[in-house]
């Protein structure tokens, strides 16, 4: 079986990216998946051997989730071996887009990487490239470019993202948000009319970056961390919907 490894990246790597990560990982395993998951976090700013935030962990214990983990900080070699970097806001992926320009094919925020793959059914469905479900899914015969890695290959440049080069950035064309607090149930989908780039409003802008990141809970009380575990899962398990459909078995990897 094919493997994808996704690599989550947040500041500290105390809160958000471990969070995402226990949780892929956790929902990997009860979803129906043509392919293994593995998974990887990291921080941009971590102080290595930092434990996790206890609220954190609280919060994945209510989900039976239980972690043992401690802050690591990036590495490019994590860079290379993950199909899939998911950062966890905008500023995250615009520091590792100038830091490390031969990773930026296959690096994108958590919530811009669901509306890539939702715009791309999309597509396919208007085209009548693929067949499509009663849950809106595309089958086989509609599958978006997309690959995973073979168990034991080296990742490097190409695994789900790398085919899409013309994606990496969150100026693509989306319906406007209506707030800020998840790209999944705020407007920020493949339906509906897609705005001309012209029609950008400063305030548009605003609200659509707001949508594509998760919020730092550092600080916060236990329910700031729930409401960063939930919208984290939600995020995650429509990113597995959509991988679960979507991802292509590859056949010439050299």
């Amino acid at each position: 079986m094919e493997t994808m490894r996704l690599l989550f990246v947040c500041t500290g790597n105390t809160c958000r990216s471990p969070m995402a990560a226990a949780l892929a990982q956790h929902l990997s395993g009860e979803a129906e998946l043509p392919f293994q998951v593995e998974v990887r976090s990291r921080g941009l700013y971590a102080v290595d051997g930092e434990p996790m935030s206890a609220h954190a962990q609280e919060a994945l214990a209510e989900r039976g989730v239980t972690v043992e983990h401690r802050a690591a900080m990036l590495e490019e070699e994590d860079l290379a071996w993950a199909d899939l970097v998911l950062t966890m806001t905008m500023q995250h992926k615009r520091f590792l887009w100038e830091a490390f320009p031969d990773y930026q094919e296959k690096t994108f925020t958590l919530k811009e990487y669901i509306l890539e793959l939702e715009r791309e059914q999309k597509r396919k469905t208007e085209k009548g490239d693929g067949n499509v479900t009663e849950d809106g899914n595309v089958t086989e015969d509609g599958n978006v470019s997309a690959t995973a890695s073979s168990e034991g290959e080296q990742a490097g440049g190409t695994g789900p993202a790398s085919e899409n080069q013309d994606r990496g950035t969150a100026s693509n064309k989306a319906d406007a948000p209506e707030d800020g607090t998840t790209g999944l149930t705020t407007g920020l989908s493949a339906e509906g009319d897609e705005a001309e780039a012209d029609d950008f409003s400063w305030e548009y802008l605003q609200r659509y970056f707001s949508a594509l990141d998760v919020p730092d809970p550092f600080g916060g009380d236990l329910d700031v961390y729930r409401r960063t575990r939930d919208d984290l899962e939600a995020s995650l398990r429509r990113l597995l919907d959509l991988l679960a459909t979507t991802v292509g078995q590859p056949t010439d990897r050299i």
